[in-house]
């Protein structure tokens, strides 16, 4: 299940959310106002690790970071 992050438009808290892939829910309810009045935001995901790096054009694991 992805984990989407949403902010409260009421409270302004920020929380997160395991959802169904198919799931029809938009969100739900924040935990700190239980408003319904929420937006998914942006959030930061990571693909993979860099121990044991496979990446032939970048031999270091720290290309592109900075």
């Amino acid at each position: 299940m992805p984990l989407y992050t949403y902010q409260c438009k009421d409270c302004g808290n920020t929380f997160e959310q395991l959802t169904g892939v198919v799931s029809d829910k938009k969100g739900g309810k924040c935990p700190q106002c239980l408003s319904q009045n929420i937006k998914r935001i942006m959030s930061s995901f990571n693909v993979g690790s860099n121990s044991g790096n496979s990446n032939p054009s970048c031999p270091s694991g720290i290309c592109g970071l900075g």
